[in-house]
């Protein structure tokens, strides 16, 4: 056989033996009908494009078990979500974060709570010399970041967030309106206590963070840990919890970890616009936190707060 009839053979044979690189399912929009009360729309804005995937088809995508995709884009409403990092005197860490107005971010308390003393780590309106400071970073690629503002104000909902993990919430006040540039989402209430919601949502949720141990070893042209946000798309709520003293607690399907703390889960709804149904938070011991309001017993390992939780709060921020 000539020689280059060989090679073509040989290329062939790696083509059609190869697997090519799937994307992960896109989300479908969620079919239910919005009621409005002390809920804020999104904002997309008009120089900025939308797009439901977090890549481009030029871009190479996470395969194996591992279902969180990195965010490569800076379109709409990907745009919206960055990194915040805390920074003391002695230490610093991150959490993620959610443009949900035009200076406007919602978080996790424990993000900001001080587990010893029970005490906000960082003051309210620290000067810009001060060390001690709360950054937001919005659309981070690759620990890059366009713009980044300053945490000038906040509200949490607990000092004590691991004792009332339905009150791990915070809403930070920006000293810059980035909203007007990345877009902000909004929020809606929904009962995940009723069936009906958990079957119209399932496999129709995502959840966002910058996961400290995301992108991995294996995709580090995403960057380091932290650096690159990750999505697990068409995840579920399972529900709420039924225990004495942990109302507004959700539990949720989505993949995550350290990092993840204070990202949305949220979902594209049949008007087109994209809302935000929960707020994750951490783990879940699987000894606890089992009973579900219907009586069901979950095996999901993640939780976060419901939107009743913070949602009033949020819409009066100022």
């Amino acid at each position: 056989m000539h020689p280059k009839t060989i090679a073509l053979t040989t290329l062939l044979t790696l083509l059609i033996s190869t697997p090519r690189l799937q994307a992960k399912p896109i989300a479908k929009p969620i079919p239910i009908t919005l009621q409005s009360s002390n809920t804020r729309e999104s904002f997309q804005p008009k120089d900025r494009t939308k797009s439901q995937k977090p890549y481009s088809d030029k871009d190479r995508i996470i395969i194996g078990t591992d279902d969180r995709t990195p965010i490569l884009t800076r379109a709409y409403p990907w745009s919206a979500i960055g990194r915040i990092e805390i920074s003391t005197a002695t230490e610093g860490y991150t959490c993620t974060g959610t443009l949900i107005g035009l200076d406007i971010v919602l978080t996790n308390a424990h993000c900001l709570m001080d587990e010893q003393t029970k005490q906000p780590m960082i003051p309210k309106n620290a000067s810009p010399d001060n060390p001690a400071q709360i950054k937001f970073s919005p659309s981070m690629i690759r620990g890059t970041a366009l713009d980044t503002a300053r945490v000038i104000d906040y509200r949490y909902g607990t000092k004590d967030p691991y004792t009332n993990p339905g009150d791990d919430w915070a809403i930070l006040k920006l000293d810059q309106p980035l909203g007007a540039r990345y877009g902000y989402l909004g929020w809606r209430n929904l009962n995940f206590a009723n069936p009906k919601i958990r079957q119209a949502t399932r496999d129709r949720l995502t959840l966002v963070g910058y996961a400290r141990d995301f992108p991995t070893a294996r995709n580090t042209e995403y960057g380091t840990g932290g650096e690159t946000a990750g999505m697990n798309q068409t995840c579920s709520i399972e529900g709420l919890v039924a225990q004495k003293g942990l109302k507004g607690v959700l539990l949720h399907r989505c993949d995550s970890n350290p990092g993840t703390s204070g990202g949305p889960i949220f979902a594209q709804f049949s008007n087109g616009n994209y809302y935000i149904v929960g707020l994750h938070s951490g783990s879940v011991d699987l000894n606890q936190w089992q009973m579900l309001s219907n009586g069901d017993i979950s095996k999901t390992v993640n939780r976060g707060v419901a939107v009743s939780q913070w949602g009033t709060a949020a819409f009066y921020m100022k």
